[in-house]
């Protein structure tokens, strides 16, 4: 029996073969993986931008509960940064039967509040007005001690005057034995000369760190490139939103926590900005996003970006109003 080899032609046309299906073999699975991280990071940009919609509206929904509707709400609005928001805390509040608002923790010996580190010392760190009802252990003895915690937010407002606005800050420390607060303010209260009775509201902190947006200090999502908040009032008092009464996002004055009692606020809209965490070399339209009164400059970049805009009604402040 003969047994007879290939041909030195046919081992060519063989090797030829695999080549060409080995170069496309080997190119679908490069598109295949490409897609498959673009659409994981997609995937995971949506996911967190669902998570902060949920917690963002429920805070919004529920700022204001129980206590002055003008110490419900402070932010720091910027038009080259993220913007950063402070909502009351309604998690410290436990109304038990009561019905009339509280009117919050008295602050001793100050009338104004300029930015920088102050200690507040208050006539008590809880804020209902009579009970022992507080609501987080700042010591980790096992017990709750304090409406106020540590890395969450304060919310300081006037009870005599209102209309001056609201300060507000971080909490870098409580003292139970003396029921101060230590609290890096960010945005001040103006000084008005007249006669004042500052008022402390324990509050959530929304702030961007880096890519990641914190809540009271705790990572809520990664890769968060943007946090812009817009503030719409009812400036003339005649519980409509008119044209121009969106503020902070540049169709008025920028708004800054002076400008208007939060008694006046009616809705809080929030632009979020998720970005991929790795640049797809394939997608070249990728840059920075302009929203609300920002308007970052730069080319692309090839990052992948979703974005959440949500606008909410503040349901324990002011009547409910139509919006033209």
């Amino acid at each position: 029996m003969k047994v007879q080899g290939f041909t030195l032609i046919e081992l060519v046309v063989v090797l030829l073969i695999t080549g060409i299906i080995s170069v496309f073999v080997g190119q679908t699975l490069i598109v295949t993986d490409r897609t498959f991280h673009s659409v994981d990071q997609t995937t995971a940009s949506q996911q967190s931008l669902r998570v902060i919609g949920d917690i963002l509206s429920h805070d919004i929904r529920h700022a204001g509960l129980m206590v002055p509707g003008y110490a419900s709400v402070c932010g720091v609005d910027n038009d080259d940064a993220p913007d950063i928001l402070y909502l009351s805390d309604s998690a410290a509040i436990d109304p038990g039967n009561d019905t009339d608002p509280y009117p919050g923790s008295q602050i001793a010996g100050l009338t104004n509040l300029t930015v920088g580190t102050v200690v507040l010392t208050l006539d008590s760190l809880m804020i209902e007005p009579s009970g022992a009802r507080e609501a987080y252990d700042t010591n980790s003895d096992g017990t709750n001690d304090s409406d106020f915690q540590p890395g969450a937010g304060v919310i300081v407002a006037d009870s005599l005057d209102p209309d001056r606005g609201t300060a507000c800050g971080r909490i870098r420390s409580v003292n139970l034995g003396s029921d101060q607060i230590t609290v890096a303010i960010v945005s001040k209260l103006d000084n008005t000369g007249n006669p004042a009775q500052l008022i402390a509201v324990p509050a959530h902190e929304y702030r961007i760190s880096g890519t990641r947006l914190l809540w009271n200090g705790t990572g809520l999502a990664e890769g968060i490139e943007d946090f812009q908040v817009a503030y719409i009032f009812d400036l003339n008092g005649n519980d409509v939103v008119d044209p121009g009464e969106t503020l902070g996002d540049g169709v008025g004055d920028d708004y800054e926590s002076d400008d208007e009692s939060a008694d006046d606020l009616r809705e809080i809209r929030i632009s979020v900005v998720a970005r991929a965490q790795l640049e797809d070399p394939q997608f070249t339209s990728g840059r920075l996003q302009p929203v609300e009164n920002r308007d970052p400059s730069g080319g692309a970049d090839g990052f992948r970006r979703r974005i959440l805009t949500t606008e909410l009604r503040l349901r324990n402040v002011g009547p409910r109003v139509g919006v033209i």
